[in-house]
């Protein structure tokens, strides 16, 4: 009896020991200084978006051994969910990706991205349970413009669009020249950023995942001799399709349980699928189902070399006869009308004659969501309230 007490109070006493120095050895760069644990929780910290102070308040929990902790999904097709994981499920979730990536102590972990979201609460998580560094920038179109080039960054994320500018800036990319991988989420990557990230020298992978999975479970290279065609799941994840094709997951983080999705699949083997689209984008025009994603890369190239880089969507736009029809939404201001006749053109040469858009509409500004996604919803009322 007290040799099975005392060899319970030691297991949790040596737990929280290794706690106590893995976290010692947490290095925290704010503004290009690094501070230990300690230290940054006693900054007084202030900026317009509240980013440092959510940093230390999860940094605070996590330290202080909260067991749950709150997320909310991104909003882009619907209202943003609420849920709540465990403290266990955010450390299988960090492991998974420290282990695949071959992460070390010594390495810099750099989090842009707001911890409000899976991507940068896992980014904070992730250097606590390695007990490496973290590297903290404000979110922003080029977070990397505050970061000096003494600062090391071994493993980071960003969203599309902020990595087409550090891609388009130099100075920015060079500090990224060390880096083991870079990976790439929140939302599609336009057929421009693809072909510029073939010309890297560091790994650059795009991400399958969402907030229900606490970020990726699928990964894709996106250049070097090891280019990826297909997502390839990672080590403890589960993959299936419904009898719709679309997804099934059995992550690590729910021993017991599915993740159903909405997107339409193609399971190239039982670790592998080709992303299609998802099941509450297909527009049914006239009976022809389309998926805007599919269309998504051509129309990138065709937009991109008659009007430069530019944001765009397809959307199903309610129809008298067709039900639906194929609109294309392009953040752009209006073009004349010689440049429209040849987009349109050279839109019904590269496309079929289904997936060819019934109207194009131009829109300076588009909406977003916090995390960088298009909200075609809220971009479509705009544009309606505006024509009233």
């Amino acid at each position: 009896m007290h040799l099975n007490l005392f060899l319970f109070n030691f297991k949790y006493f040596y737990a929280f020991l290794i706690l106590i120095l893995r976290n010692e050895m947490t290095r925290i760069y704010y503004q290009n200084k690094a501070f230990s644990i300690r230290n940054f929780l006693s900054l007084e910290l202030k900026d317009a978006d509240g980013f440092f102070q959510n940093v230390q308040q999860i940094i605070n929990f996590w330290e202080t051994g909260v067991l749950y902790f709150m997320l909310y999904t991104s909003g882009s097709t619907g209202k943003p969910k609420k849920i709540t994981f465990t403290r266990e499920q955010l450390i299988i979730s960090a492991q998974r990706t420290i282990h695949y990536f071959e992460l070390e102590k010594k390495d810099n972990l750099y989090c842009c991205l707001s911890p409000d979201h899976a991507a940068g609460l896992m980014m904070i998580i992730r250097a606590l349970v390695l007990g490496g560094g973290l590297v903290l920038s404000l979110p922003s179109k080029n977070p990397l413009n505050s970061i000096e080039n003494s600062v090391k960054i071994d493993f980071a994320a960003f969203v599309p669009y902020q990595f087409a500018a550090v891609i388009n800036d130099s100075d920015s990319l060079n500090k990224l020249s060390r880096c083991k991988s870079v990976i790439l989420g929140g939302g599609p990557l336009p057929a421009s950023l693809k072909s510029k990230i073939s010309g890297i020298s560091f790994p650059v992978f795009n991400t399958y995942g969402m907030t229900e999975t606490l970020t990726h479970i699928a990964l894709m290279r996106m250049n070097g001799s090891e280019k990826d065609q297909y997502f390839k799941v990672m080590p403890g994840i589960g993959i299936h399709i419904d009898c719709n094709s679309c997804l099934k997951i059995s992550p690590d983080i729910y021993p017991r349980k599915s993740i159903f999705t909405h997107d339409i699949v193609k399971l190239i083997d039982a670790n592998t699928f080709e992303y299609i689209g998802r099941v509450d984008h297909v527009i049914n025009s006239g009976g022809v189902k389309i998926h805007p994603e599919k269309i998504t890369d051509p129309t990138g190239e065709i937009i991109n070399h008659l009007l430069g880089e530019t944001a765009f969507f397809y959307y199903g736009e309610e129809d008298e006869i067709l039900g639906q029809r194929l609109v294309l939404y392009l953040e752009h201001a209006p073009v004349t009308p010689i440049t429209g006749k040849i987009l349109k053109e050279t839109l019904i040469k590269k496309l079929s004659k289904y997936e060819v858009p019934k109207m194009i509409y131009y829109i300076p500004g588009f909406e977003y969501t916090s995390i960088g996604k298009i909200d075609h919803r809220k971009t479509v009322e705009k544009m309606k309230k505006n024509s009233r």
